[in-house]
């Protein structure tokens, strides 16, 4: 089970940087477009992608990190900050207004969760 979960991650992380890869040329490197526009693109489109089906997914340390981590590739890139700018990643975010992908992942379940407590027991299916 565990092994699956990393495979969906790492499938959510590379649909994730395909997304990224296909509008490099289109939002994220034009001067044209404000920060904000490149930040809406990207709840929109990666965000979303990265965070598919997160509701039913058991986050794990290790997948905190690679999901932080993409995430990060693409603040950096908007905000003109590199690694070796050595800011850290809670500014960047802070400076940009965006919230961590983890905590709208546990956001999401944590909402997930309330919708299936209020459901009535004959609704939910049991395994057996």
């Amino acid at each position: 089970m565990e092994r699956n979960m990393n495979k969906e991650i790492e499938n959510r992380i590379g649909a994730a940087s395909k997304v990224i890869g296909a509008m490099r040329s289109d939002v994220p490197e034009r001067r044209e477009l404000s920060k904000g526009t490149k930040l809406r693109v990207f709840n929109a489109m990666v965000v979303s992608t990265l965070l598919y089906g997160c509701e039913t997914c058991t986050i794990q340390k290790q997948h905190v990190s690679r999901l932080q981590a993409a995430e990060m590739r693409y603040l950096r890139r908007v905000g003109g900050v590199t690694k070796l700018d050595k800011v850290r990643n809670e500014d960047i975010r802070q400076r940009m207004k965006q919230e961590a992908v983890v905590e709208v992942a546990r956001k999401k379940q944590r909402a997930w969760k309330e919708k299936l407590d209020g459901m009535e027991v004959d609704m939910c299916t049991v395994r057996r």
